[in-house]
């Protein structure tokens, strides 16, 4: 590689800052590049981070409306009961209807404890 000192010309002085602008070019260019895959790479992330909270929250959305449809189902099977009132947690009435009625295949005997 040439030394500065080897350049004596202008003609030799014109060609090193020619290659010296094609190489902060290069450079330039190459920095861009890894911002860009740096970017990327940051978007992918985020992007899979998206996918996998979105995927958590549909999971859980899944897991209401099942649940929501069970109750519906067990308020159309065992009316006295009125499962579409208490949303999981017993109200007056319902804790009344377990005593005149008993247990049913929907309540969970481990919140009767």
């Amino acid at each position: 590689m040439p030394k500065i000192a080897d350049y004596t010309t202008k003609e030799d002085l014109r060609t090193l800052r020619k290659n010296l602008g094609r190489d902060i070019g290069l450079l330039k260019d190459e920095l861009k590049d890894n911002q860009t895959r740096a970017t990327l790479l940051q978007e992918a992330k985020m992007q899979k981070n998206s996918i996998s909270y979105r995927d958590d929250v549909l999971t859980k959305f899944d897991a209401v409306m099942k649940e929501l449809e069970t109750m519906r189902e067990a308020s159309n099977v065992y009316p006295n009961y009125r499962f579409e009132q208490n949303k999981g947690y017993g109200t007056k009435k319902h804790r009344d209807a377990l005593k005149i009625y008993g247990i049913s295949k929907y309540h969970r005997i481990s919140f009767l404890d």
